[in-house]
């Protein structure tokens, strides 16, 4: 049963995921300013993880808190619809891989090895400014360039989700496998 069957049809749930939200290279607070833009969308965000007391977050917020109950962090992963993963840099994002396992199509920015473990056949990616402001030395997500892309994601996310849904969860993982060792290899001949 997906979350929208407790909450009310029509809406699709995200999950957004970080142990403390409130590190810079997380990005929440680009997170919390698509949730802001996106009020009038049927959509709702879930943070799932630690939130910093001073964050105001919109109605269209609802906080989890910290899972460390792995059989409850899975379930609610699996009632949500897809995923929020604007991580900088992030180089092997676990939390990308629990949601495409539980069938969550990303959103993710186009850094770290995001592109390698989604690619455009289950998620979207934002891409990176060429040259951003910067937060703690961490540059900031394109606040124009996320909701645009938040838009085509949620307008494609049909597709995403069939995509997901039609290979088994193993040729899923050793298609993010070959990615990453593909990019290993490119790395290795380039030296």
């Amino acid at each position: 049963p997906r979350l929208d069957s407790q909450l009310g049809g029509g809406r699709i749930h995200l999950a957004c995921v970080a142990t403390h939200w409130g590190r810079p290279e997380k990005r929440g607070e680009a997170i919390v300013q698509l949730a802001r833009q996106s009020l009038l969308l049927p959509v709702v965000f879930h943070f799932i993880g630690g939130i910093p007391a001073e964050w105001v977050l919109p109605s269209n917020c609802i906080t989890h808190g910290y899972q460390s109950d792995y059989a409850a962090y899975r379930l609610l992963l699996q009632q949500c619809h897809g995923m929020v993963h604007l991580a900088w840099r992030d180089a092997g994002p676990k939390t990308v891989l629990q949601g495409l396992a539980c069938g969550l199509p990303v959103l993710y920015a186009h850094s770290g090895g995001n592109p390698e473990l989604v690619g455009e056949e289950y998620g979207a990616g934002v891409p990176e400014e060429d040259d951003p402001g910067l937060v703690c030395g961490v540059p900031t997500a394109p606040a124009e360039k996320t909701l645009e892309c938040f838009h085509l994601y949620l307008e494609s996310f049909p597709k995403l989700h069939k995509a997901l849904v039609a290979r088994p969860h193993r040729e899923i993982f050793r298609h993010m496998l070959t990615g990453y060792f593909d990019a290993i290899r490119q790395l290795a001949k380039d030296a």
